[in-house]
């Protein structure tokens, strides 16, 4: 991955030292297939923001994101960090299920089109 892609995403972000390293890391390794990559840090310690840089660098690559979490709740915290440091990003959301006005998500469209795509487990 170019460090230009790197250095123009994380300027739009203010990580911690801590942060930026787990963002680099992951992105020295994301080409390979064979390993699954795992953001281990404690509640409350960034990984939606770190998970955040990243999809935007891989994005900025030519890749597309699919976003899985637990709970449309959480799908949603990510969503607006998306729109507030990337609101150019609101373009390219998308969801999968979540239609219902009473999930989080009901007012992203679905579909193609996206280069981000947010579901739960539970949609599959």
């Amino acid at each position: 991955m170019s460090e230009l892609v790197i250095k123009t995403v994380l300027s739009r972000l203010q990580l911690r030292d801590y942060q930026e390293q787990a963002v680099r890391a992951i992105l020295a390794v994301y080409c390979d297939l064979t390993t699954v990559k795992v953001v281990s840090l404690p509640t409350g310690s960034g990984k939606t923001i770190v998970g955040v840089a990243v999809a935007m660098c891989l994005i900025r690559a030519g890749y597309k994101v699919l976003w899985t979490c637990k709970s449309w709740r959480l799908l949603r915290m990510a969503v607006d960090e998306f729109k507030k440091h990337f609101p150019e990003s609101q373009h390219f959301l998308r969801r999968i299920g979540g239609a219902s006005e009473r999930f989080e998500l009901g007012h992203l469209p679905d579909g193609p089109g996206g280069q981000i795509y947010f579901t739960t487990i539970q949609s599959w």
